[in-house]
């Protein structure tokens, strides 16, 4: 706006005949025309345009009076050249969250390939099941061939303390000993017999036994696999969920609010336009027409639609709470076979895992570098763990909305966290423990599609360098490099030799598209034993 528009404006509304109109005159002309438009922006909307509305009808008026028709002009031209400047930032902020709505939406869609193959992984584990209770059946019906090894031990009883009389009689005494000999070869043959498939009975149990250990195992593996996967899926389904509705929330809070201002700066439009025709024609400005002007503008090019989103149905929810060696699981997975006690003490327990995520720099963690379970209170050796309970300080986090947060990143599958803007460099994650831990990696999750990627609004960050101190003021890198380019919910861990400190340091130089923003969705940390 030329700085004449801006006087000639003040001038013809300080011309006023009443003290309320020169009020509108001074806020106008100092905090609206002469305000640079990202500030404007920034203001509350609805009050501006209430002013602005104020300051078409005033020129109106003047118009109407014939007082100073140049002077109209000029200020006519300084609201308009307001108004063009404020009309884009609505259309602006309509982009912006529809565009939040997508990437929400999106964020709940993926939660279900977390988990990989959910459908096909619930049919493997019908079969590792089916598999395991045939062997156990098939084990049970070898129980009846063990019964030659009892019949063994029987014969082996009877003959413990076996005697034979022989008389002492020279004509009795060989149909004696020959009398004891068959006895004796009958036993024998017997013995050899009974022996024979008691050995071979035992060894095909054995045989029977251990393939059966091996399918329990293989089903419980399965189980835990599966259980995992799904107890994750559900958990950022939820998350992501709430993250979706949330968002729906304050978007049509925003778009109520943009709708009306919307409105209001078309019919200053109108009454400008008015204004304009009056000053042309020197004629002046009906009131029908000013009326018409009140008409509300449509506003359906300002609408977005949240479609409902359902919660996820993947898994059963006895799967979710029935953790294997449990009494409930040992109810519902064994109770019709039986073996339960043999089954009972072959049972192994699913190990404790980290989030599910999308693994595109490194494989999956070794159950032997995971936490154990924590029912059994035993420290890891080395183990995954979120900053939970950690303080973070960030170098800024986008305050417009709260879902952009900091503290996000301490949770799988939410929104994450931003950068206020613009270029921070470096941009940067303060993570204080509360008390020395040994470290030996660090992961990061992506929260957007990856560079160059239709909709992608937040990229994958490029070039870092990761620190650690003793007291968070003096730092010594631990590492730095370049991360990859990761696609949305795409993972990337950072190893290095084992490091003790309290506060760790992650500062961010750039990402792959020179975008403004720099974010993270969720970091967690390998933390070893002292």
């Amino acid at each position: 706006m030329l700085p004449k528009q801006a006087i000639a404006l003040a001038v013809l509304l300080a011309r006023s005949h009443s003290s309320s109109e020169l009020e509108i005159a001074e806020v106008d002309a100092s905090s609206l025309l002469q305000v640079p438009v990202r500030q404007v922006q920034q203001l509350h909307m609805k009050a501006k345009g209430s002013q602005l509305l104020e300051t078409a009808h005033t020129i109106i008026s003047k118009v109407n009076a014939g007082d100073d028709p140049s002077g109209c002009s000029a200020a006519s031209d300084a609201t308009r050249t307001l108004v063009d400047e404020l009309l884009p930032g609505i259309l602006e902020q309509h982009s912006h969250w529809s565009n939040q709505g997508n990437i929400a939406a999106e964020a709940v869609e993926n939660c279900v390939s977390q988990g990989g193959d959910l459908a096909q992984q619930g049919i493997d584990l019908q079969t590792a099941r089916t598999n395991h209770q045939a062997c156990r059946l098939a084990e049970h019906g070898l129980d009846e061939s063990l019964g030659a090894c009892q019949q063994y031990e029987e014969l082996r009883t009877s003959l413990e303390n076996r005697c034979f009389a022989f008389p002492n009689d020279e004509i009795e005494f060989p149909e004696a000993v020959q009398r004891a000999r068959d006895e004796l070869n009958v036993a024998f043959t017997q013995a050899q017999m009974l022996q024979q498939s008691c050995n071979t009975a035992r060894e095909a149990h054995a045989e029977q036994h251990a393939e059966c250990d091996l399918e329990q195992r293989r089903f419980e593996e399965d189980y835990c696999a599966y259980r995992a996967n799904c107890a994750g899926v559900q958990a950022c389904h939820a998350n992501a969920l709430g993250t979706y509705r949330q968002t729906e929330i304050e978007a049509q809070a925003a778009l109520e609010s943009l709708r009306s201002e919307y409105q209001v700066l078309v019919h200053v439009q109108c009454l400008l336009g008015h204004a304009d025709q009056a000053l042309n024609q020197s004629a002046i400005v009906s009131g029908d027409a000013v009326a018409a002007c009140s008409e509300p503008a449509s506003t359906d090019e300002l609408t977005i639609s949240f479609p409902a989103l359902d919660a996820v149905t993947t898994c059963e929810s006895s799967i979710i709470s029935q953790a294997p060696c449990r009494a409930d699981f040992f109810e519902s997975e064994y109770s019709n076979l039986p073996q339960r006690e043999a089954i009972q003490a072959a049972c192994v327990e699913c190990p404790a895992t980290t989030t599910t995520t999308t693994m595109t720099e490194t494989e999956s963690l070794s159950p032997s570098d995971e936490l154990v379970d924590q029912d059994a209170g035993i420290l890891p050796h080395c183990g995954w763990m979120p900053p939970a309970d950690w303080n973070i300080e960030p170098s800024s986090y986008f305050q417009g909305m709260s879902r952009y947060h900091y503290n996000n990143i301490k949770t799988p599958g939410g929104a994450g966290w931003q950068t206020e803007c613009c270029f921070e460099n470096p941009a940067f994650l303060i993570f204080d423990a509360g008390h020395v831990v040994r470290m030996n990696a660090f992961g990061r999750v992506h929260s957007s599609a990856a560079s160059g990627s239709t909709g992608s609004t937040t990229i994958s960050l490029k070039d870092y360098t990761f620190f650690r101190s003793d007291d968070g003021e003096v730092w010594t890198e631990v590492i730095s490099g370049s991360g990859p380019n990761l696609g949305r919910g795409g993972r990337a861990d950072v190893e290095f030799p084992p490091v003790d400190a309290r506060y760790w340091k992650l500062e961010i130089y750039n990402n792959y598209a020179d975008n403004r923003y720099q974010t993270l969705q969720y970091v967690e940390f390998r933390l070893c034993e002292n």
